[in-house]
C-alpha cells in the first residue's frame, strides 16, 4: 500500500467535491494516448515541479529513473494537467511536505490523498474531499433546487395578484366574483409555497445535523505528520534568525492590514538571507497598500517560505513572543497577561489563551479580595511565562 498524492495545475479550482471527482476518475483511468512516465507533455509549471521533486524522491520509472536509491523512489504518473505520486509510508512525511512546498511555491493545488483527502491552493483556497463533506453539498444542492422552484412559484402568484387588483375594478360583477375566487386561491398557493419552503429548509437542517454527527473513517497518519504545517526545524530557524516572525505569524492569522512592523520585519529577513520574491516587494511597498492587496502578498510570501499559516501555530507562536518579551524584560508580566487576556477576547476564547484568560482574573481576585501584593502577584505571573517557555522553548538570542 502506497501513500499518495497529486499536484494539479488548473486554470479553474474545483469548488465543489462531485466536480472534483468527475475529473480525477477521468484523469486517473490513464487511457490518453500519452506517456505517463514523461513530463514533456505536462505544463510547464507541472514540469518545473517534477525537476525539483526528482532530486529529493527519485522516479522509480520514465526516463529520469533511478536505481540509486530505490527506497526513497516514488512511482510518478504523469497527465497533462496533474501528477500522480505514490510513495512509500515509509518516507511519507519528509516527501509530502517536500511535495507540497514545492506546489504552493510553483502556484499549483496539492492533492493530499492518502492523508487529510484535501486540496490545497496556494492562495489558502481549499476543498476537502470526503463523503460526508458531499453528503452536504449534496443536502445544500438539493435545498437550493427546491428554493427555487418555490421562489418561482411564489413570484408567479405575486404577478398574478397584481393583474388581478388591476383588473378587478375594470371587470364585470360576474368576473369580479371569479376573480375573487382565484385571489383567494393564489394566497392560499402563496401559504403553501410558504409552508414548503419552510419544511425543506428544517429537512435541509435536520440533514446537515444527521451527517455532522456521522463518523467516517479516516486515515491513521498521525504516526507520519499530525498535521500539516511547516516542519518544526524549518519553523525555528527562522525564528533563530528573526524571532518577530512569530508576532507576524499572530497578525497574519487576525488579518491585519500592512505596517511597518511587517515592513521591519521584511527587512530583517532579507538581512539574514531570506530574500523570496514577496519579501523583497514587502520591503518596498508603501504603507497605503491595499488591504486586499496586501492579504495576497502575504500569503503568497508564506507559500514561498512554505509556511502554512494555521490559527493554532500562529497563537501558540504568539505566546512565545510575549513569554520570551517578558523574559527579556521588554514587557512586565502583568502587561504580558493583559495582551494574552485580550487576545483570547480577540479569538473568541481559543482554549491556546484560555490559561492566561482564567489566570488573568484570579490574580485579580488575589489581589482585590485577599490582599496579596502587586509584587508577589507579578512574581507569580512571571513564573507562569517561565514555566511555559520551559515546556515549549525559548528564543536563542
Amino acid at each position: 500500500m502506497s501513500y499518495d498524492i497529486m499536484v494539479i495545475d488548473r486554470h479553474e479550482r474545483f469548488v465543489k467535491v462531485k466536480d472534483f471527482e468527475a475529473w480525477f476518475d477521468k484523469t486517473t483511468q490513464w487511457d490518453e494516448p500519452l506517456d505517463y512516465n514523461d513530463p514533456s507533455h505536462a505544463t510547464q509549471r507541472l514540469q518545473a515541479w517534477y525537476e525539483k521533486m526528482r532530486e529529493t524522491v527519485p522516479p522509480m520509472n520514465g526516463p529520469y529513473a533511478s536505481e540509486d536509491n530505490p527506497d526513497i523512489a516514488a512511482d510518478y504518473s504523469i497527465a497533462r494537467d496533474a501528477i500522480y505520486v505514490a510513495m512509500s509510508w515509509e518516507h511519507a512525511k519528509e516527501q509530502r511536505v517536500t511535495a507540497w512546498r514545492l506546489a504552493m511555491q510553483l502556484g499549483l493545488a496539492f492533492f493530499d490523498i492518502s492523508g487529510t483527502s484535501c486540496v490545497y491552493y496556494p492562495d489558502g483556497w481549499k476543498l476537502l474531499c470526503t463523503g460526508k463533506q458531499k453528503q452536504i453539498e449534496e443536502a445544500e444542492e438539493e435545498y437550493n433546487k427546491s428554493e427555487k422552484h418555490l421562489v418561482n412559484i411564489f413570484i408567479v402568484c405575486f404577478l398574478l395578484l397584481c393583474l388581478l387588483f388591476i383588473t378587478y375594478f375594470t371587470g364585470s360583477k360576474e368576473l369580479n366574483t371569479i376573480q375573487t375566487v382565484v385571489t383567494l386561491l393564489t394566497f392560499a398557493v402563496i401559504g403553501v409555497d410558504g409552508w414548503l419552503l419552510s419544511a425543506a429548509k428544517k429537512k435541509r437542517d435536520k440533514r446537515l445535523a444527521e451527517i455532522e454527527n456521522e463518523e467516517e473513517k479516516k486515515v491513521d497518519i498521525d504516526v507520519y505528520y499530525p498535521t500539516f504545517m511547516i516542519p518544526d526545524q524549518t519553523l525555528k530557524s527562522i525564528i533563530r534568525s528573526v524571532p518577530s516572525t512569530r508576532v507576524i505569524l499572530y497578525d497574519y492569522i487576525k488579518d491585519h492590514s500592512i505596517s511597518k512592523e511587517w515592513k521591519e520585519w521584511a527587512f530583517s529577513m532579507m538581512e539574514t538571507g531570506y530574500n523570496t520574491d514577496g519579501i523583497v516587494q514587502l520591503a518596498g511597498e508603501d504603507l497605503s497598500m491595499n488591504p486586499f492587496e496586501f492579504k495576497e502578498l502575504a500569503s503568497r510570501i508564506f507559500n514561498e517560505l512554505g509556511i502554512c499559516v494555521s490559527p493554532q501555530l500562529a497563537y501558540e507562536q504568539y505566546i512565545l513572543w510575549i513569554a520570551n518579551q517578558v523574559d527579556h524584560g521588554e514587557l512586565s508580566a502583568k502587561e504580558g497577561f493583559q495582551i494574552l487576556y485580550e487576545a483570547a477576547v480577540d479569538s473568541e476564547y481559543d482554549d491556546a489563551f484560555m490559561a492566561f484568560y482564567q489566570l488573568n482574573d484570579a490574580f485579580g481576585i488575589l489581589v482585590d479580595q485577599n490582599g496579596y501584593s502587586e509584587d508577589a502577584i507579578e512574581r507569580m505571573r512571571r513564573d507562569v511565562f517561565m514555566n511555559y517557555l520551559m515546556q515549549n522553548g525559548s528564543d536563542s538570542h
